[in-house]
């Protein structure tokens, strides 16, 4: 993969998504369509970035963006007889923005690709970092209801490094934007299983206490 190179920017106010992981959008404004018409033609990957706070004056414009984002190529694509399209996009690399060019109606831009830092190949034994997030959030999911279970469904089959399996969790775990960010934007695999450790924790506390309390006939939102 190459250190730098083009891609497509599709900015969003609310919409993170990560390395390792698939992200399906319903395409309906006119640049937009032509972006992604130009990536099948091309091949060029799109960048997903968050928007910067006060975008909504100039969101037909260029608003300022987060220069941190994930790109990817279309893996699945159909198009509307409308014009629309529907499509996934998959995650490859975070990247972070080096300079906007062109003068098409979509933002394109030339990023440095982000490697993983503090990464390793996965290892599934017991004791190793993999083993025990994994295990926290496989007993985080087994305290859900069993229509909520089917949400977190983590495939790990593909993953071959730590980086790869953070990212699919970060993914599936209900993190406000913030905590996304964070996600997205943090290197370091370590720092990044050590948030999801932490964060497991305190939803997996947050199950057991409101089960407490419903067995008790007390109302959590007391609390």
């Amino acid at each position: 993969m190459p250190e730098t190179q083009n891609i497509s920017l599709f900015p969003l106010p609310s919409t993170v998504y990560f390395p390792s992981t698939l992200l399906p959008l319903h395409i309906f404004e006119m640049r937009y369509r032509e972006m992604v018409a130009h990536s099948l033609e091309t091949g060029q990957w799109i960048g997903m970035v968050l928007l910067k706070p006060g975008w909504e004056e100039l969101y037909y414009g260029s608003p300022p963006v987060h220069p941190i984002g994930c790109a990817g190529p279309i893996v699945k694509s159909k198009k509307m007889d409308d014009g629309k399209y529907d499509i996934v996009l998959s995650g490859k690399a975070r990247f972070r923005i080096l300079e906007e060019f062109g003068d098409r109606p979509f933002r394109q831009a030339r990023v440095e690709v982000l490697p993983n830092v503090d990464d390793a190949p996965l290892d599934k034994n017991k004791g190793s970092r993999f083993y025990n997030i994994a295990s926290r959030f496989w007993n985080f999911r087994e305290l859900l209801p069993e229509d909520k279970r089917d949400e977190l469904d983590l495939n790990l089959d593909d993953c071959q490094c730590l980086g790869e399996a953070a990212d699919r969790m970060a993914h599936l775990l209900d993190c406000n934007l913030e905590q996304q960010r964070f996600f997205l934007e943090e290197l370091n695999v370590a720092k990044r299983v050590q948030a999801l450790e932490n964060m497991l924790t305190l939803k997996t506390r947050i199950i057991h206490q409101s089960s407490r309390f419903s067995r008790e006939g007390l109302d959590s939102r007391w609390n």
